[in-house]
């Protein structure tokens, strides 16, 4: 019989989960939820009303849906406990529970675990005051900087470099005292800058054993040269670390199987996407610069494109805790990384105009219509996030609207692609990074 899956989410990286999700011959039918309003890339997809936060409400749109599987896409819900509520009413779950969702829902004790059981990162220091954080200042070298982060959640904009006391102390006033920046924490993690190359390192969890998704870079700067605020991310491209053999191999054995390992001693073992934010520095030394515990957007995008074979297995065994006996099963010479197309994929975001928001007395140009084309070419995908349908007019109505990628044979085809796609689609206001998968 064939299988329904319920995503919750309505942003891009939910969109496409529910197109590869369509993609898979074993499933009959998706629904997304919240219902995002925006054209949907298969027949297979539908929206269905619902509030992110009204969990009681979500469980009465799953009891009617009836899925065989429901994939948690956004990182607040899993921090509020939505997959707990799910697995206790019955229902199969990807996504991990409130207790590892602390893996990115608190800086701090994903810092503290990665110090216990000696996972590789920055080092840092965690200040629950005003006070404290203020005069914490003093402890740090301000010629090699200091990266001051908000606890909690802050949807990619709780990351500020400082490189002078002034500066620290503005980003402190502002993040705890602050009455109009949007981002506020009781209680921050101070760290050294590193040096280095960005990636995102992505595995598919079950508890006890795990399979390699990819590598991606994402750009979280808004402007060319990674300059202005962090964003919850303009970009980026897919990154093929087979020829890094070394490298691809210490990740896979030194953050992901020991943060598995350091969770399920903590009694809490981790189900669903593992999500390490690494800094490659110039002697090749790796560090975590922090974990979220779920799929990246815009890395959904990049990656999911070059998957070349049904994930709708792969997730199952990873909710059932069967990964370690279907990669045993698996015909592929890498048994412990999904099978991927031998393409480049380069994404881009286009964003309205003033994203992104930090000042609550500050707006973005919002509510203009949208002008896209349809897309007839396999090797391209138009993903909507911030954008909704009023009739037949689609209207952009958040930070992030949308995100082309492309894929071809060589990074500089897959870059020309998107970009030229991306040139076809215009709404008033619109902005987008023109060196992506340059830098």
């Amino acid at each position: 019989m064939k299988k329904k899956v319920l995503i919750i989410g309505q942003g891009g990286r939910e969109q496409a989960f529910a197109w590869k999700m369509a993609e898979s011959p074993l499933v009959k039918e998706v629904a997304l939820c919240p219902d995002p309003k925006t054209p949907f890339s298969s027949e297979k997809i539908k929206g269905i009303s619902g509030n992110l936060s009204d969990f009681e409400g979500l469980l009465e749109v799953a009891r009617s849906f009836c899925p065989d599987l429901i994939i948690i896409g956004p990182e607040g819900p899993l921090a509020n406990g939505l997959s707990d509520y799910f697995f206790k009413n019955g229902f199969n779950v990807l996504g991990p529970d409130q207790k590892s969702a602390q893996l990115e829902s608190s800086k701090s004790f994903s810092k503290d675990l990665m110090n216990e059981f000696g996972i590789s990162t920055a080092n840092y220091k965690v200040y629950d005051s005003f006070e404290k954080a203020t005069s914490g200042l003093d402890e740090w070298d301000w010629k090699k900087g200091v990266a001051i982060k908000a606890d909690k959640l802050a949807g990619g904009k709780g990351v500020f470099l400082c490189f002078s006391r002034e500066e620290g102390e503005n980003t402190i006033y502002k993040l705890m005292k602050d009455s109009q920046f949007s981002v506020k924490d009781e209680k921050l993690v101070f760290e050294e800058v590193l040096k280095g190359k960005e990636i995102s390192a992505f595995c598919l969890c079950d508890g006890e054993d795990f399979i390699t998704l990819g590598f991606a870079r994402d750009y979280k700067r808004l402007k060319e040269g990674d300059k202005g605020p962090n964003t919850g991310g303009m970009g980026g491209m897919g990154l093929d670390l087979t020829p890094e053999k070394d490298l691809k191999g210490y990740i896979e054995e030194n953050i992901f199987r020991k943060t598995l390992k350091a969770m399920k001693s903590k009694g809490h073992p981790f189900k669903g996407i593992l999500f390490a934010g690494l800094m490659i520095e110039p002697d090749n030394n790796v560090k975590v610069l922090e974990f979220n515990v779920r799929m990246g957007d815009p890395e959904a995008q990049i990656l999911f494109p070059l998957f070349d074979e049904d994930l709708y297995p792969l997730f199952q065994a990873a909710d059932t805790g069967q990964l370690g006996n279907l990669k045993k099963k698996r015909s592929l010479k890498n048994k412990n990384q999904v099978l991927l197309k031998k393409k480049s994929s380069v994404h881009i975001v286009m964003a309205s105009k003033d994203y992104p928001v930090l000042q609550n007395d500050k707006s973005m140009l919002l509510n203009c219509s949208i002008t896209y084309p349809k897309i007839r070419n396999s090797q391209e995908f138009i993903f909507f996030s911030g954008a909704r349908k009023n009739g037949d007019t689609l209207l952009n109505i958040g930070g992030r609207v949308l995100g082309v990628t492309c894929l071809g044979d060589d990074l500089d085809l897959a870059r020309n692609g998107a970009y030229n796609l991306i040139n076809k689609i215009s709404f008033e206001g619109a902005q987008w990074r023109k060196d992506l998968a340059q830098l």
